[in-house]
């Protein structure tokens, strides 16, 4: 038997389904989650209460978050045009495998076009204004309490991902005080 690290570096774990917050919840692990922001509500929402119904203290709950790509510029269609360029080849390679294997994509919540994927509340192209309504409408909405920014995708060159980090430090967190500490740049 393997000797387990001490201390033990916080678990997290990938969920697409409430059914998987049994394990989670369980094993005190963090989770995340790309799902739509209903989707996710189920999902934290089973957590909670699988949590509860393990007699854990609320306050020692474990990060439950929603993942979403998130490009920033000054003004809203400098972000779009980056985030729909970036998308195309991160999508294309996201599907390479499947295709290659002869299977069916699977992850609908990925549309070919990152424009579909925005409406549909998986992603943000726009400016720090825009981006705090976003991040607080995703948290409300999915009941998360913590929120990964996925800011480097694709062709994305580093000083784009740089200027998306330097916004959400100066502009966006600032909003959240009492988030600051649970938000995650990816």
């Amino acid at each position: 038997m393997q000797p387990v690290q001490r201390p033990h570096p916080p678990l997290w774990y990938g969920v697409r389904s409430p059914e998987t917050t049994i394990w989670t919840a369980s094993n005190d692990a963090n989770i995340v989650t790309l799902q739509p922001a209903q989707e996710a509500r189920d999902i934290t929402d089973r957590y909670r209460a699988e949590w509860q119904k393990l007699g854990k203290p609320a306050s020692e709950l474990p990060l439950l978050g929603v993942a979403r790509h998130i490009v920033l510029a000054e003004n809203d269609d400098e972000a779009k045009h980056a985030a729909q360029r970036a998308y195309q080849p991160w999508r294309k390679h996201l599907e390479l495998l499947w295709k290659q294997h002869g299977v069916p994509f699977r992850l609908t919540m990925f549309p070919l076009e990152f424009d579909e994927l925005q409406d549909a509340g998986g992603a943000f192209a726009g400016t720090a204004e825009g981006a705090r309504a976003y991040i607080e409408g995703q948290m409300e909405m999915s009941g998360a309490n913590y929120f990964v920014c996925d800011i480097s995708f694709g062709d994305l060159t580093p000083a784009e991902a740089m200027r998306t980090v330097q916004l959400l430090v100066r502009e966006v967190l600032p909003a959240f005080p009492d988030r600051a500490g649970a938000a995650a740049l990816g």
